[in-house]
């Protein structure tokens, strides 16, 4: 099967296309979420809900969840719940609803 000038360019190009974005992909997809996801699955109670619990994104580095770890540790906390500060928002020039 011969293809004409017009195809060969057109596949040719829908090709690069596609190579480049599956390399995009791959050099910004972090392989710890699936590690992660399998985690999830193996615990006994998280595995058992009816959600399938799924990382993501791994964003290292931030701020509250190392705040969020520091609390935890103390034991007679059990949960950390965060609520947006609209005051300080406010205060910087961002106005949220």
């Amino acid at each position: 099967m011969s293809l004409d000038r017009g195809t060969k360019i057109y596949a040719t190009v829908l090709g690069t296309v596609l190579l480049l974005s599956l390399l995009a992909w791959l050099l910004t997809y972090d392989f710890r979420l699936g590690e992660i996801d399998k985690m999830l699955q193996d615990d006994p109670e998280i595995g058992a809900y009816p959600y399938p619990y799924r990382a993501l994104e791994i964003v290292g580095g931030h701020i509250q969840s190392k705040v969020r770890n520091l609390v935890m540790s103390r034991s007679d906390i059990e949960k950390v719940s965060w609520r947006i500060d609209k005051e300080w928002f406010s205060s910087k020039g961002i106005l949220l609803d």
